[in-house]
C-alpha cells in the first residue's frame, strides 16, 4: 500500500490548491516496514477505553484505494479512488462482492473525484454520490435494473461554485451540506440544485484558513436533528432543523483549544455516523509531526447521544480511515488500509438501538 486519500481540492478560478483532509498522500517507509505508531490518547482518565476487535468483511483484489462508504439496507457500498469501478457493492452480512459500477469521466453517470455517499433508504436500493470537482450529486441504483435499458441518470448540480463537503438529501426538494463557506454553517439548496437558505453563523476564527472549518455532516435516521464532527477540533455540533439552533459540545480530548488560529497538523474528528440512538464520531487526535500521514487517520470512537453528552469512547484494534452505521445501530463498518486494503466490520456494545433507548430513557428529540 504506498498511498491514501487526504483530499485536495483545486478551488476554480483561483488556482488555491486546498487541503480539504482527504487527497492522495504517500506513506512512505514508515508504514510500509511496519514501524512502531506512536501512542495517542483515546480518552482522559482511567485506564484507557476497551478494545474493539475488527472482522475483515471483504479484503478481495477489487479494493484497490477505498475511501469513503456507507450502509444501505443489506448492502456497504464503498467509493474507490483507484479501482476501474469508482464503486463497490458487498453484502454487508457477508462480505460478499455483489457488482462493481461507475465509470470515471464527466459525463452523465460517470464521475471524476466520486466524495461522499447519501443511501436513500426506500427500495430498491441506491445511493447518491456525491462528486466535488464536478459539485455533482448522482442517483446510482444498486442493482441492475431487471430490463436492460439506457436511462439517462438523475444527477443534481450544485450550481453557486462552493467547495461543498458532503451534501444530503433532507427532503424531496432541499438538501443541506456542509462546505468551506463564509456566510453560514451549513448551506441549503433545492432539488435543481439552486442555494435557498442557510443555517448556523460561519465557524472561522478571524485570519484562520477557511478549511479549517471543515467539517463530516450525518443526519439522525429518524428525527430532524444533524451533527457535524469538526475535522481540526474535538467538537460536535448539533443542528436542530425545527428550532434551527445548533449546540457546540466538546469531546473527552481537546485538539486546538485556546489557540488563535486552527494548526491544520492537528486533527480531530475525521469521520462520524448516526445511529438512532448514538453519534459515532471517529477521532484522531494526532499532529502530522509525531504521527505523519497516520495523523489523517482514527483509531479511538466517541459516542455522543443525541442531546450532546459524550457517553464513552473506544479503541479501534487498528486505524481506519472513514465509518458508517448500520441503520439498527449495531455494527459500525470502517475502511482499513493496512496491511492490505478491507472493509471491515466492528461489533457496538450497548446492544440494538431500542433497548439502549429504552434503558437510558431517552429519545432523539428534534428540539
Amino acid at each position: 500500500m504506498g498511498t491514501m486519500r487526504l483530499s485536495s481540492v483545486r478551488l476554480l478560478g483561483g488556482g488555491v490548491l486546498l487541503a480539504l483532509g482527504a487527497a492522495y498522500l504517500s506513506l512512505g517507509g514508515s508504514i510500509a516496514n511496519h514501524q512502531p505508531v506512536p501512542a495517542d490518547r483515546c480518552a482522559s482518565g482511567g485506564d484507557g477505553p476497551p478494545t474493539l476487535q475488527a472482522t475483515i468483511l471483504n479484503a478481495s483484489s477489487a479494493l484497490a484505494l477505498p475511501s469513503g462508504l456507507g450502509v444501505v439496507g443489506q448492502y456497504v457500498v464503498v467509493i474507490d479512488d483507484a479501482s476501474d469501478s469508482v464503486l463497490h457493492v458487498l453484502d454487508r452480512h457477508d462480505g460478499i462482492w455483489v457488482r462493481s459500477l461507475g465509470r470515471r469521466g464527466r459525463g452523465p453517470g460517470e464521475f471524476r473525484g466520486a466524495w461522499s455517499l447519501d443511501p436513500v433508504v426506500t427500495s430498491p436500493p441506491s445511493v447518491w454520490v456525491y462528486d466535488l470537482p464536478l459539485r455533482r450529486l448522482t442517483h446510482v441504483p444498486l442493482l441492475p435494473h431487471p430490463t436492460p435499458r439506457r436511462v439517462e441518470p438523475r444527477s443534481v448540480h450544485l450550481m453557486d461554485g462552493a467547495v461543498l463537503t458532503g451534501p444530503h438529501w433532507l427532503t424531496p426538494d432541499s438538501i443541506v451540506t456542509a462546505g468551506f463557506l463564509v456566510d453560514a454553517r451549513l448551506a441549503v439548496y433545492d432539488s435543481t440544485g439552486r442555494r435557498i437558505g442557510s443555517l448556523g453563523t460561519p465557524g472561522r476564527l478571524i485570519n484562520q484558513p477557511i478549511q479549517a472549518t471543515q467539517a463530516r455532516l450525518t443526519a439522525h435516521p429518524q428525527s430532524r436533528v444533524l451533527a457535524l464532527a469538526s475535522r481540526y477540533t474535538s467538537h460536535i455540533e448539533l443542528v436542530r432543523l425545527a428550532s434551527r439552533t445548533v449546540e457546540t459540545v466538546a469531546g473527552p480530548i481537546p485538539v486546538n483549544d485556546g489557540r488563535t488560529t486552527v494548526d491544520l497538523d492537528r486533527f480531530g474528528y475525521v469521520d462520524v455516523a448516526a445511529t438512532p440512538n448514538r453519534i459515532v464520531a471517529l477521532f484522531s487526535g494526532r499532529e502530522s509531526q509525531e504521527f505523519g500521514p497516520r495523523a489523517t487517520l482514527g483509531a479511538c470512537l466517541h459516542i455522543f447521544d443525541w442531546q450532546g453528552t459524550f457517553k464513552e469512547a473506544y479503541r479501534l484494534d487498528s486505524d481506519v480511515l472513514a465509518i458508517a452505521a448500520s441503520r439498527d445501530g449495531e455494527l459500525l463498518y470502517a475502511i482499513r488500509h493496512e496491511p492490505t486494503p478491507a472493509v471491515v466490520r466492528f461489533t457496538l456494545p450497548g446492544g440494538g438501538p431500542l433497548r439502549a433507548a429504552a434503558a437510558a430513557g431517552t429519545s432523539a428529540d428534534d428540539g
